[in-house]
């Protein structure tokens, strides 16, 4: 049976729905002035609740309309879903940029959703659209679907896998690639193995389809692995990590292509996500080589930059080239009492396992590593080979 319709006593031009977490229904809709609202239901609705919208005395009444941001504009809204279960909103503006948004948290009672749980608009990675979609992969990783300006099938993709405890990781995004379609409309869905399928409505108004044929490897070159841990006392909860320990061995020659210019180089670091609420909520150890020289390195973040960020001379190797069998390690130290990581060590072997260079540093004697820019960690990733961009990050 269909209920009557129910008016929301308002106007408007584009419209899309999710649902949250805790089963709420939530709406994003631009009015006819392109302004884009958003409005979520107080509670889930369940049968025989009356939902006319913002009723006096409704057990369940929607909110009412809320502008998303400051009087953002969009042209074309969509939502999707993160594999948290977090919202997160993708809209074409009216200069045809192409934004985000997305919830800081998910969304469970007792807490009461307001629109402070929504990140401000941020643009993806300065691309530009004529419509969006997206799609989630089956790793987990978020797809921005889009029909770009020259009517192909582009997409964008998340580059780190998202974690509340982590917010830079919400937010990061790289410019992906395009289909081999033309594109006047484009939809997707993911098959029930995971794999996402993408729909096009052609310039020529054909209809076609592509779809990923295999899994995604993350866990090779610049992709990553997520590694974590389970207590048997406390299932699904994630002690902090103690001494971890990595070693990476070349399988064939390393050689470095690029020695000058905005890029040079490549690196091998781990990346590992602090404890919650931990002022350092970012943490990075690892190996760079520019040119011939092998630095080992440390690099960790708070929400307003870097705590910590020191660099030291480990060896050079020859003719930009680091040679087969060699092994690097990265290992971490951890305080007894309070779990932090508290020191680092960065080693090197050659493919008879003879130590070329060693370093080890404890935190507190690196510059910005006092007690408050310290903290455990929960899980970490492991990203092999990159180029870097310059002297003091790697990207």
């Amino acid at each position: 049976m269909v209920r009557p319709v129910a008016s929301f006593a308002r106007t408007a031009k584009a419209i899309t729905a999710g649902v949250n977490d805790d089963g709420r229904l939530e709406i994003f809709y631009t009015g006819t002035d392109k302004t884009l609202y958003h409005d979520w239901q107080s509670t889930p609705a369940t049968l025989p609740t009356v939902e006319t919208p913002n009723a006096p005395n409704n057990p369940n009444p929607w909110l009412g309309q809320t502008l998303f941001g400051k009087g953002n504009k969009a042209n074309q809204v969509s939502l999707g879903q993160n594999s948290d279960d977090r919202l997160e909103i993708f809209y074409v503006g009216t200069s045809s940029d192409l934004f985000h948004g997305y919830q800081t948290k998910v969304i469970k009672p007792p807490h009461k959703e307001s629109a402070a749980d929504w990140s401000p608009q941020s643009r993806i990675a300065k691309l530009s659209a004529k419509r969006v979609t997206s799609v989630l992969d089956q790793s987990g990783f978020l797809y921005a679907l889009y029909v770009g300006m020259k009517n192909k099938a582009d997409y964008a993709q998340q580059s780190a896998a998202p974690s509340v405890a982590q917010p830079a990781t919400l937010n990061s995004w790289n410019a992906g690639g395009s289909f081999p379609q033309n594109a006047k409309q484009i939809a997707a869905a993911s098959n029930a193995d995971g794999r996402p399928e993408v729909f096009c409505v052609g310039t020529d108004n054909k209809l076609s389809h592509i779809w990923m044929t295999a899994d995604i490897d993350r866990t090779g070159s610049n992709q990553n692995l997520v590694m974590s841990g389970s207590s048997p006392a406390n299932p699904g909860v994630c002690p902090n990590l103690i001494n971890v320990l990595v070693a990476i061995t070349i399988t064939r020659d390393l050689v470095v292509g690029w020695t000058t210019g905005p890029t040079k180089g490549f690196s091998i670091q781990l990346n590992a996500y602090s404890a919650p609420n931990s002022k350092c909520y970012w943490q990075q150890y690892g190996f760079s080589l520019e040119g011939s020289t092998l630095q080992g390195w440390v690099n960790n973040w708070g929400p307003k930059g870097a705590l910590l960020n020191s660099w030291y001379n480990m060896m050079k190797f020859k003719n930009y080239t680091i040679p087969v069998g060699t092994q690097f390690q990265i290992s971490l130290g951890n305080d007894p009492t309070t779990g932090n990581v508290s020191a680092f060590s960065c080693t090197v072997f050659d493919g008879s396992g003879t130590k070329l260079a060693s370093l080890t540093k404890k935190l507190k004697s690196v510059k910005g590593g006092s007690a408050k820019n310290l903290a455990p960690i929960k899980a970490f990733e492991l990203d092999n080979i990159q180029r870097i961009t310059n002297y003091s990050s790697a990207t």
